[in-house]
């Protein structure tokens, strides 16, 4: 009982409280045979692999992590490994030359040894958050910046020691089932996705969780969103990366530091079935067209869906020439005529997108048949992304955001967290969607959320009556 005190983290998940859980744990362990075997059980429950120090190509940085597999009780006792692909020196002062090269067998190596964890399931890797585009790997090379080659090699290293892990001969060894990445570069990788040794590892995969990170140009913020990596991601990730998975998912979290979904790339989910997909998270999602969500809607295995800082557009302005290669699904979109909230631009073409969320949240209520868990909630930075079960349940102010190609550093106006009022063009115009649909929109979530009550009550009546076993994942 005192030494579960200690776990009662504010997030479990976090490597921060991880370690701070470990400093209180190491002294317990000295008071007796009993509380030595069950705080080493809690001890190495989880590992991380951390490097200390900047970024070098020897096992110094790496010395913690080599001496707590050296040990047979930590190697039997882990079932999860937090992975970090640099240290917080290096995100900020790494010369990552010698590992854009290739140079690191250490870290590899290290890597390499959870083929000596046998009861792991769950495996985390967590990227710095800032990355550079093509274009600055090859005009402007930034040393503070971890290197797409670095974060290509280290995934590729992960998924390496995964699939040799379990195919090691003589050795009864769990399933890593879950496999979570943090700040995943926007960077199709098309021939490593489509290898062998990709799909190897996808398909025991039936937790994933992703958020994703762009490109940042300090240089430059006002052309970032013209990255061709924005423009490419979204549409790879659709067709090529989540189809590899796909078949045994039963959660899934997607999630972009930035809005995403629309444009400059797009994401509808068309294609894409998840037969046993019972928890779908997502944040930051865009909805512009009255299609856009149907993906979602066709997961009819979902009983827990939350919805983290997802908005509706709701005006739009795109630059003609620089939007021409976006993909834009216009078909729900009502152009308006030039001189619309004060904006002249002979470029600019202006729209107008009427969905609402009581439209999708009837969708759902109509069409996720089990669902009984819905979540909704805003302004949460991508602090859920680790908790997803601490979403909220408000239907806030900020549900609908407006776009304009031609803002820096981003194109994406959130409407006030309190009040709901937007901008949009010339400063003395404004508007507030939110409080335009909130009465059907309230009405529409109380009904969501009013089936999601019954359904559960039910479920729990059945485990009650024993008539069949309770199988909800929350």
């Amino acid at each position: 009982m005192i030494i579960g005190q200690l776990f009662r983290l504010k997030s479990p998940r976090d490597p921060a409280n991880i370690r701070e859980v470990r400093k209180h744990l190491l002294p317990v362990r000295l008071v007796c045979r009993r509380w030595n075997s069950i705080a080493t059980e809690y001890l190495y429950q989880t590992l991380e692999l951390a490097h200390a120090g900047a970024v070098n190509s020897d096992e110094s940085g790496l010395e913690g992590w080599n001496k707590t597999l050296d040990i047979k009780a930590a190697r039997n006792a882990a079932e999860r490994v937090i992975i970090q692909s640099c240290s917080k020196k290096s995100r900020q002062f790494g010369d990552w030359e010698n590992w854009k090269n290739g140079e690191y067998d250490a870290f590899t190596s290290a890597i390499k040894r959870i083929k000596q964890l046998p009861n792991i399931r769950v495996i985390e890797l967590h990227f710095s958050e800032k990355c550079k585009d093509r274009w600055s790997n090859l005009h402007r090379p930034w040393n503070d910046v971890e290197p797409s080659e670095t974060r290509l090699d280290t995934l590729k290293a992960v998924f390496e020691a995964i699939r040799e892990r379990a195919v090691q001969p003589n050795t009864e060894v769990s399933t890593i089932r879950s496999l979570t990445v943090r700040n995943l570069q926007n960077m199709p990788h098309q021939e490593f996705v489509n290898s062998s040794l990709f799909k190897d590892v996808a398909k025991d995969i039936d937790h994933l969780h992703l958020v994703t990170t762009e490109e940042y140009n300090e240089h430059g913020p006002d052309r970032d969103l013209f990255m061709e990596e924005r423009l490419e991601f979204e549409s790879h990730l659709q067709q090529q990366f989540l189809p590899h998975f796909a078949a045994n998912l039963t959660a899934l979290t997607l999630n972009f530091h930035e809005c995403w979904g629309t444009m400059p790339g797009y994401f509808d989910g068309a294609g894409l079935e998840f037969p046993r997909l019972k928890t779908l998270n997502l944040g930051n999602f865009v909805i512009s067209n009255n299609r856009h969500f149907d993906w979602v809607l066709l997961q009819k295995s979902l009983e827990t869906l939350r919805l983290d800082s997802c908005h509706i557009v709701s005006l739009i302005q795109v630059d003609t020439e620089e939007t021409k290669e976006w993909d834009l699904h216009k078909e729900d979109w009502q152009r308006l005529p030039k001189g619309s909230y004060g904006i002249l631009c002979d470029d600019g073409e202006l729209y107008r997108f009427d969905g609402t969320w009581e439209s999708t949240f009837d969708k759902i209520r109509n069409n996720l048949p089990h669902l009984k868990d819905f979540r909704f909630d805003g302004l949460s930075y991508g602090l859920h992304f680790l908790h997803p079960s601490r979403i909220g349940t408000v239907l806030h102010p900020s549900g609908y955001i407006n776009f304009d190609a031609g803002i820096c550093p981003s194109p994406w106006l959130t409407s006030d967290s309190e009040t709901g009022e937007m901008y949009f063009g010339d400063d003395e115009c404004s508007m507030n969607r939110s409080e335009e649909t909130k009465e059907g929109d309230s009405r529409a979530f109380r009904d969501l959320l009013s089936a999601c009550n019954e359904r559960h009550e039910e479920c729990e009546v059945q485990v009650t009556t024993g008539r069949h076993p309770y199988r909800a994942e929350i």
